[in-house]
């Protein structure tokens, strides 16, 4: 008969098996780990995949019936009519949208509880659910913002575009209010008559100090008068741009009126009050020197 030689196991072989043993099933478990995170992965970004797009299809369809919500609002003016649209209709379709998220998402929830644990689909509805809460809220956020930026924009661009049209139009009406305020001024002189000192051969310095008293109240009544009818002026514009549209060109015409009024007065006023002061100048040290000669050839 014959016979195999077996040689005897020693320690250190059976060392050496677990180690090798040991990478053996390390390496399986590292390459399950990341397959499974790679399964993972493909789950999540199915799952965020359909959130997204459930978000941008779900804020559409509020912001479709936010506007059929906010059609019929209204308000005394057409810009406050548009600017409280506007924020209606950002803040309707924002409330809708987060309220269809949230039915989304505890459909999804509901969706999953239908399906096995290791199935694919619980854990994609799974992942939908909070995946559609999330992203719908940044995109409402993000959206919400964007519309009231533009919303900011275009009422300051409005703003802007309304006071070059107001600016160039008191620019074409300035002669013409120049002209109004120059006849208004001429009857208020005629009204008020600043010539107030005496000549007589009866002047006396006592009846100086009232010329003087006189002629700076008779200029405080001249502005008074001319401030009030340029005022008069001015709501005739306004009542008078109120007849018109609000893209009609004929009332920022007469709203430019109302800036060259106010502009044209301002200025008249300035250049009114010095003439009078050196004319004052001139009268009183003419009067003044023929009160002297009257007191001392009349004493």
């Amino acid at each position: 008969m014959l016979y195999r030689y077996r040689r005897p196991i020693n320690g250190g072989d059976l060392f050496a098996s677990i180690i090798l043993f040991l990478i053996i099933v390390s390496i399986i478990a590292v390459l399950a780990v990341y397959l499974g995170a790679f399964i993972l992965f493909i789950f999540l970004a199915i799952g965020v995949g359909i959130a997204f797009i459930y978000s941008i299809v779900l804020y559409i369809k509020a912001f479709i019936r936010a506007i059929s919500n906010t059609k019929n609002i209204s308000s005394k003016g057409t810009i406050s009519t548009l600017l409280l649209k506007s924020l209606l209709l950002l803040k309707e379709s924002s409330w809708l949208a987060l309220k269809f998220n949230i039915n989304i998402a505890h459909s999804s929830i509901i969706k999953a509880h239908s399906y096995k644990f290791f199935s694919f689909k619980k854990w994609m509805w799974l992942i939908v659910a909070p995946s559609v809460l999330i992203l719908g809220s940044i995109l409402i956020v993000i959206l919400g913002f964007a519309q009231l930026s533009f919303l900011i924009f275009i009422s300051l661009f409005s703003l802007l575009l309304f006071g070059v049209i107001v600016v160039l139009c008191s620019l074409i009406s300035i002669f013409q209010n120049a002209a109004k305020t120059f006849e208004i001024i001429k009857n208020c002189l005629i009204k008020y008559n600043l010539f107030c000192f005496n000549y007589s051969k009866a002047t006396k310095y006592k009846e100086f100090l009232f010329s003087v008293k006189t002629f700076f109240y008779n200029l405080f009544l001249i502005i008074k008068c001319e401030i009030i009818e340029e005022l008069k002026e001015a709501k005739t514009s306004y009542n008078n741009a109120k007849l018109y549209g609000l893209l009609h060109i004929k009332r920022y015409y007469n709203y430019g009126k109302i800036l060259s009024i106010l502009v044209i007065t301002l200025l008249s006023i300035i250049i009114l009050f010095v003439l009078c002061i050196i004319l004052f100048i001139i009268l009183s040290i003419t009067n003044f020197v023929w009160a002297t000669i009257n007191a001392i050839f009349n004493h």
